[in-house]
């Protein structure tokens, strides 16, 4: 049974927890660094303020989650605060309309941003509290770009296009291409006829005669070893036509075995005479055969 592919996108609403988390966490950190190098501080009044005893054996400041609200005055506007944190302070509870003051410490430039002065003091903070508050934007920082790129990574890529099926089969056979098809002797590039049983192998060889396989030069219209059209537009060229003339009409003289004197009345009254040996009697072309270079076996 296959196995499901397991989605590993990240929710869209955990995404954004966990990336309002991280910023938050840096935003408290870096606060806390530029309170304590560029902040004012001001007399505040605490107005509510409640210690939680959490854990008797924790470490030094983490045994009290405090809870703290106060307000200040600054250029006669009044601003509020309120925060949560972990320490072993352990003050009594305010009671309705009970107040006690402490000193505030804020930015002159954003007096949104403040805090009371034994948390952002480095003098009350302490080395490692330092340390941590240095560390601690950078960290976030880092997980939110390693949070940021696997949601990325999560997103589904697009199926990248196939070849189609045709292209894959030419290029897997495209080395056929390197033997004869007929005797199957190898061939090098270019090669217009096999070099052993003469089977043409390319028809449309760039600059070779596809009739006799002849080098083209550039240009050329017409095979210089066959005369054949190399552009199918043109037409092939004409073979001149020899017409026969009739041979003009010769006399017997020069002809062997033939004479002109056949018509002789002599001639003609051979045939009438019985001699048996005469010459004449044997071959009516007595006079031609006795002048001939190839005289008739009878004669």
């Amino acid at each position: 049974m296959a196995k499901k592919k397991t989605n590993k996108n990240i929710p869209l609403p955990i995404l954004i927890l966990i990336c309002t988390v991280l910023l938050f966490a840096m935003y408290l950190s870096l606060s806390t660094l530029a309170l304590a190098i560029w902040g004012d501080s001001v007399m505040g009044t605490v107005d509510s303020y409640d210690s939680r005893l959490d854990d008797t054996d924790a470490g030094q400041n983490r045994s009290r989650t405090v809870s703290k609200g106060y307000w200040f005055l600054v250029n006669g506007k009044e601003y509020r605060g309120y925060v949560i944190y972990s320490s072993d302070e352990a003050w009594p509870s305010l009671t309705e309309g009970e107040t006690r003051s402490e000193r505030i410490r804020y930015l002159s430039f954003l007096p949104y941003v403040n805090k009371p002065a034994m948390l952002c003091e480095f003098s009350e903070m302490g080395e490692v509290a330092i340390i941590y508050h240095i560390l601690a934007p950078i960290g976030s920082l880092l997980l939110l770009l390693l949070v940021i790129r696997t949601a990325r990574r999560g997103k589904k890529k697009k199926p990248a296009a196939r070849k189609p099926a045709a292209f894959q089969i030419i290029e897997q056979r495209s080395d056929t291409y390197m033997f004869c098809p007929n005797c199957g002797n190898k061939i090098t590039k270019g090669m217009a006829f096999c070099s052993s049983c003469g089977t043409k192998i390319q028809t449309n060889a760039p600059g070779v005669c596809t009739a006799c396989g002849a080098t083209l030069p550039e240009g050329a219209e017409f095979c210089i070893g066959c005369g054949k059209a190399v552009n199918s537009a043109t037409s092939e060229p004409m073979e001149p036509h020899h017409v026969a003339t009739p041979a003009p009409p010769q006399s017997g003289a020069g002809l062997v075995g033939f004479s002109d004197r056949y018509n002789c009345p002599e001639i003609l009254a051979v045939p009438h005479r019985k001699t048996k040996n005469s010459p004449l009697a044997v071959c009516g072309y007595w006079c031609s055969c006795r002048s001939s270079a190839f005289p008739s076996p009878v004669c």
